[in-house]
């Protein structure tokens, strides 16, 4: 069954006619990129013979380049700041995805509880022996700034606090693929990453609070750390192309293809909606 009915109303009514582009230009969050926009993308060009191309690089620029028009369609997996730079934009959820702890696959941790998460990146936990690991020191590992996907998805699901700091020991990246890149060879390495791009890199997922990341804990919520992912449009004149292709991710077609790709499709988790807000609007901002 089509979920597109759902979102009609979140979907601008296009621009005057115009030459039909034969390419459309997506930016944003690595974990989608890598999860599932690689698999929708090759099927609608397959379908229509219209390209997207694909160019990640975080949540933020998935927001402020549609902003910006320097791209026609965006990814993110964060909520737009109430900043000029992050307004006209429409955000349409079109997955979920979970948070995860990651580590490397030698590391015998299987585990780990989110006061333990806190601990080791405000810097009150520094040694694996100290989670029943080996006596080592634990090299913590995150994305840079308040404002990425991942970033903003822990300061809201973790740590109940959008500007905290992480300790200054922690180890920062410019964005997802680097940092999941730098953990594969850290042997001591811990990191906050996504489900959906982390099951596909050599790391190990902890259990959390006692439930492991998997597509059927995260489907009934009994995995705690999802959130939303949105692609981004232009809030107002979006292009007949853009239209299209917003319509075919969220026909039956498109979601079933999310879903191939391991990736939890709306339709999948349209029970988490309630949880998920209630979980993020005690936040500090």
């Amino acid at each position: 069954m089509s979920l597109l009915p759902l979102f009609t109303t979140l979907l601008i009514a296009a621009a005057p006619a115009e030459a039909p582009k034969k390419e459309l230009n997506w930016v944003g969050c690595d974990i989608s990129k890598l999860s599932f926009m690689d698999t929708v993308a090759g099927a609608y060009e397959k379908k229509t013979g219209v390209k997207i191309s694909l160019v990640d690089g975080g949540a933020t620029r998935g927001i402020r380049e549609v902003v910006a028009k320097k791209a026609d369609i965006g990814g993110t997996c964060r909520h737009a700041e109430n900043v000029p730079e992050e307004q006209g934009v429409k955000l349409i959820p079109v997955a979920w995805d979970a948070l995860v702890v990651a580590v490397h696959p030698s590391n015998p941790v299987n585990e780990i509880t989110l006061e333990q998460v806190k601990g080791i990146f405000l810097g009150r936990i520094t040694n694996w022996k100290q989670l029943g690991g080996p006596d080592r020191p634990i090299v913590a590992m995150e994305r840079k700034g308040t404002l990425s996907g991942v970033g903003a998805g822990a300061r809201e699901l973790i740590f109940k606090d959008r500007k905290l700091q992480y300790h200054a020991s922690v180890k920062l990246y410019e964005s997802t693929r680097p940092l999941e890149e730098a953990l594969e060879g850290t042997v001591d390495g811990i990191t906050l990453t996504g489900v959906s791009s982390g099951r596909l890199r050599k790391v190990k997922m902890l259990r959390v609070e006692g439930k492991a990341p998997t597509r059927e804990n995260l489907i009934s919520g009994a995995y705690l750390l999802y959130r939303p992912l949105y692609l981004t449009v232009p809030s107002a004149g979006a292009s007949p192309q853009i239209t299209d292709f917003m319509k075919y991710i969220l026909s039956a077609e498109g979601q079933s293809l999310i879903s191939s790709t391991g990736t939890v499709s709306l339709n999948e988790g349209k029970n988490l909606w309630p949880k998920y807000k209630a979980a993020v609007q005690d936040v500090a901002h």
